[in-house]
């Protein structure tokens, strides 16, 4: 997934509209943003992760204060995202909900995909479900792995062996060489429990045949048999 373009207007710092093109940066899909404190670096991670799953890229901020205060009532807060997938480009567009002195009511929230067929999918969570399923992370998820904001570095560095392996899985789509593995270990399970009945079965027939053969064994009485045949010839005698 690599940004074409950011629009923002009246979100958090950037009250005025605001165009970032990506595109004059290159094709490499890094970008390393930099600046001083306050100059509204982690607004643009915020502006991004809201466009492409309706919250901000840190814990700390709720969309309650995505809103711009220095934005005038007529002046609509909204934040338009182009990026490339696979080669193909999709718009992912929405808007917060916010409270303007005008209106006694909030500013409803609107969000809207259009997919690179033209097909356009509205709704929040509708919206969210899609860009979730294309892009193959959730919001936890690419904010480790694809945009990592200021302070939230370290999260990807300490997290859970498991944790890593989700994100990883869902990065490279190995989640069939895992079903793989689990179905290769099943089989062995299996296969495993069947030698242990086959050996179980073969011990208990050889135990049958041995019982058999010093049943009708004479040595297995403890008789001698060429006594019995001295005995048996005397007698006839």
């Amino acid at each position: 997934m690599r940004p074409l373009l950011l629009e923002m207007q009246a979100f958090s710092t950037y009250c005025e509209k605001t165009i970032i093109d990506f595109n004059k940066f290159g094709a490499s899909g890094m970008y390393l943003v930099s600046g001083k404190t306050g100059s509204g670096k982690t607004t643009i991670f915020d502006a991004i992760v809201f466009a492409l799953y309706g919250k901000a890229s840190g814990e700390n901020r709720d969309n309650n204060s995505l809103r711009s205060l220095f934005a005038a009532d007529d002046k609509k807060t909204y934040v338009l995202l182009e990026f490339l997938l696979k080669g193909e480009v999709y718009k992912v567009k929405r808007i917060p909900s916010y409270k303007v002195s005008t209106r006694k009511s909030p500013i409803v929230a609107e969000a809207e995909l259009t997919m690179p067929d033209g097909s356009i999918i509205t709704k929040d969570q509708e919206v969210t479900r899609k860009i979730t399923e294309i892009i193959g992370l959730d919001k936890n998820q690419f904010s480790q792995m694809v945009m990592i904001a200021q302070g939230d570095f370290l999260k990807i560095l300490i997290a859970s062996t498991n944790d890593r392996k989700g994100i990883f899985r869902k990065v490279f789509r190995t989640e069939r060489f895992n079903k793989l593995q689990d179905k290769i270990k099943e089989d062995a399970r299996e296969t495993e429990k069947k030698m242990e009945f086959l050996n179980e079965r073969h011990k208990n027939l050889f135990d049958s045949v041995m019982t058999g053969i010093n049943d009708t064994d004479p040595l297995h009485h403890g008789i001698n048999p060429g006594v019995i045949g001295n005995v048996t010839g005397n007698q006839h005698i």
